[in-house]
């Protein structure tokens, strides 16, 4: 959710602002700078697990209580450049690590034969997922600003979160 509405729903919605194309440029890199560095989450996630909840989960519900956060942040702070610069970069950095987590657990929980097909939809999920919440961020920026955009994106990953605390990686686990 987070990467279409910030690489292309909040730039585009920029641009109509009046911001001009150096300003939509460096938001886009630095609230894509945390997808860049992903390779930096892997050793931490496999050095520092709390195991009674799984390996991955507490990873995944942290980020996503992250990005909940976040955009609870966005939606009630003012509108400014800074304001959402700040919270496209936590928002993307809590993403970005969810995504490596959620990843990391698929190859521990699932039998080799299954991770390809798992792969393809998991990336047909995230595929969908960035395209929708471009439009669907466009959309709500476009008639009802920001404040709604964010509130939509917090509902999402509200809704979403539910997943992870409502299952377990192992039998056994909290």
């Amino acid at each position: 959710l987070p990467f279409g509405t910030f690489t292309v729903a909040l730039p585009t919605w920029l641009a109509s602002e009046g911001f001009s194309t150096s300003d939509v440029g460096f938001f886009i890199a630095v609230v894509s700078f945390p997808w860049a560095m992903k390779l930096l989450a892997g050793p931490v996630m496999d050095r520092f697990a709390f195991l009674p909840m799984g390996r991955r989960r507490p990873w995944v519900i942290g980020a996503q209580i992250g990005m909940l956060l976040g955009a609870i942040g966005l939606a009630g702070g003012d509108t400014s450049y800074s304001w959402m610069l700040t919270f496209g970069f936590i928002i993307n950095f809590c993403a970005a690590w969810q995504d490596v987590a959620v990843d990391g657990m698929a190859i521990d929980v699932l039998p080799e034969d299954e991770r390809a097909k798992a792969n393809a939809f998991m990336f047909g999920g995230q595929a969908f997922g960035t395209a929708a919440s471009a439009a669907g961020g466009a959309w709500l920026l476009a008639n009802y600003g920001l404040v709604a955009a964010s509130l939509m994106m917090a509902l999402s990953v509200g809704m979403i979160v539910l997943i992870p605390l409502c299952f377990r990686e192992r039998q056994g686990e909290r």
